[in-house]
């Protein structure tokens, strides 16, 4: 027995809720970014917020190929995605390279190795010699 397309409905709109879902929480970190650029005081909320969001953004997307294929096999109506869904999908993407944004410019750039600048030839870094540089080759019959 084929299944019924009423099951694919509520497949669809469980996935679509699954969809604005993830794309408000992609939205929020990209909000709590901005306001990290302004006010320090929300950076470490930001930086923590951050940690998941590839794996939003990966989700999503999972979500939204799975909503893509549901509606071919299915032969759903409306048709996925609508005009108000690939808006969705965008403005998800923006969100999130916004977010990528954000994080380079609140976090610390990386930072020089340490150098001695001593004129001490003991504490002075040298790359290290080769080793016939340092012994002779000696011939032993």
């Amino acid at each position: 027995m084929p299944p019924s397309a009423d099951s694919g409905v509520r497949q669809l709109a469980k996935l679509k809720r699954k969809i604005n879902a993830g794309a408000e929480d992609l939205k929020q970190i990209r909000n709590k970014g901005a306001s990290a650029l302004i006010n320090p005081a929300d950076k470490p909320l930001f930086m923590g917020m951050f940690a998941t969001i590839t794996r939003l953004y990966d989700q999503l997307r999972e979500d939204w190929d799975s909503a893509v294929d549901l509606c071919e096999v299915y032969e759903t109506d409306p048709a996925f995605p609508s005009a108000t869904d690939d808006t969705i999908l965008a403005n998800a993407k923006r969100y999130y390279y916004e977010c990528q944004s954000y994080h380079l410019q609140l976090s610390p750039p990386p930072s020089a190795p340490l150098v001695d600048t001593s004129m001490n030839s003991s504490s002075f870094m040298q790359p290290a010699p080769k080793a016939r540089a340092i012994l002779p080759k000696i011939q032993i019959k």
